[in-house]
């Protein structure tokens, strides 16, 4: 049986790397559209960190850039707040040309990305 609105929000505050509330005020309470976010942004995260991998790779920090620039925003947007301010700190070492930060952190990064991925979807289907 599928979980309601309601039911799907109670579940999602026990993921830690989650604000749940404060995602829930950047859509003005809108459980809803929070949802559908939510499943964006699971939708999105495994191409993306794909992405991330390649491009860091072949030190293309123009598609990086572009790419964790846009994490952050989401991250925040969501309520995955340290994570959006990991993502900052890799778009300021993109900015930097610090490919010896990037390389380092990116790796904890795109796991905690996908572990948050995993637990949003396993509380979203």
């Amino acid at each position: 049986m599928a979980l309601t609105n309601e039911e799907k929000i109670s579940a999602l505050k026990s993921i830690t790397a989650l604000d749940v509330d404060c995602g829930l005020k950047n859509v003005m309470n809108m459980a809803p559209v929070y949802l559908r976010i939510l499943g964006v942004f699971v939708k999105n995260a495994r191409k993306d960190k794909e992405q991330l991998d390649e491009f860091a790779k072949a030190t293309d920090l123009d598609g990086f850039g572009v790419l964790i620039h846009g994490y952050k925003s989401s991250l925040k947007n969501v309520g995955a707040l340290d994570l959006g301010d990991a993502a900052a700190a890799l778009e300021a070492a993109d900015t930097n040309a610090d490919t010896a930060f990037i390389m380092a952190n990116l790796p904890t990064f795109t796991s905690s990305i996908e572990d948050l991925a995993s637990k949003i979807e396993q509380i979203l289907e």
